[in-house]
């Protein structure tokens, strides 16, 4: 067991942890060690784990992994709290790795099988997550994959940061790091005061809960106003500690200038396309130029 304090999240202890066997997700093997390490060193007596958008286990099984070793509770059983629609999504990868099962169908019988080692740390909520029932304990870590929309993040804030542990309580932010989902900026940024960012995982951006957040500031997010909304993404993307999450925390940005115009979004992503931080053949703010088409 670890202190979770910032020097320890700083060092990144999960780098050192060897390549876990996961089943087929869309994270980067860090954050899957991330996740491992985590569970195996938050307190989880008389506290659940949450894994907001379980797709096909990986992101279950990593939490699992690290709960299965955490000796500060005998007491396990269904302490994982996984959500999912746990159906096949239109997405590329969803689709490829499902191969010619429908568009739709019922994806919980390959997540069933995936998770089956660690089957009785597990409670499934299958279904749309804006009806599934919260954990009724405190949150030791919240993972959240599943705030694709400005209404999913505000049943995240709502339902779930009340769960939260001041001073304790880790959420982790799969996609802060991301183009697609500038909500997730905004609302850690937002709540600034409350939260304690603590490292970069690829994708994902790790906050320490600190500091209660009371009830009638538990707001919804997409009704700021625009400008205040781009603001607080700007100061999201400036707290990032290295080049890389600064960089495409920044392209999120974009993403809320398409809401005056696309002709905005399209001049911002021009002045950060010589900013990339590694070298590839296509330029990535030019792949989240053909995304947004979409």
């Amino acid at each position: 067991m670890h202190d979770l304090t910032a020097e320890v999240f700083a060092s990144k202890p999960w780098s050192s942890l060897p390549e876990l066997v996961s089943p087929p997700n869309m994270l980067a093997p860090v954050e899957v060690k991330m996740l491992s390490w985590l569970a195996g060193n938050v307190r989880l007596e008389g506290r659940s784990l949450v894994d907001a958008g379980s797709f096909l286990g990986g992101s279950t099984c990593a939490l699992a992994s690290g709960a299965d070793r955490n000796t500060s509770t005998s007491k396990k059983d269904g302490i994982i709290h996984a959500y999912d629609l746990f159906r096949v999504q239109p997405l590329p990868f969803a689709r490829k790795i499902m191969g010619d099962r429908p568009l739709g169908s019922s994806t919980l019988d390959v997540f069933e099988e995936n998770i089956a080692s660690y089957r009785h740390l597990i409670t499934i909520h299958e279904g749309d997550f804006m009806q599934a029932a919260p954990p009724e304990e405190p949150v030791a870590i919240l993972f959240v994959d599943i705030a694709k929309t400005w209404e999913l993040n505000d049943r995240v804030v709502r339902d779930f940061f009340p769960l939260l542990v001041a001073g304790e309580s880790i959420v982790v932010q799969q996609d802060h790091n991301d183009h697609s989902c500038p909500w997730v900026n905004v609302t850690m940024e937002y709540y600034a005061d409350h939260f304690e960012y603590v490292a970069d995982a690829a994708s994902s951006r790790l906050f320490r809960y600190v500091r209660h957040i009371p009830s009638d500031e538990l707001v919804d997010i997409g009704l700021l106003p625009l400008d205040e909304k781009i603001g607080l993404a700007e100061r999201a993307a400036a707290r990032s500690r290295d080049r890389v999450s600064a960089f495409l925390s920044s392209v999120s940005v974009a993403w809320l200038l398409r809401e005056k115009s696309q002709q905005a979004a399209n001049e911002y992503l021009d002045r950060l396309r010589d900013e990339q931080p590694w070298k590839s053949e296509t330029r990535y703010v030019d792949m989240v130029r053909t995304a947004m088409r979409y």
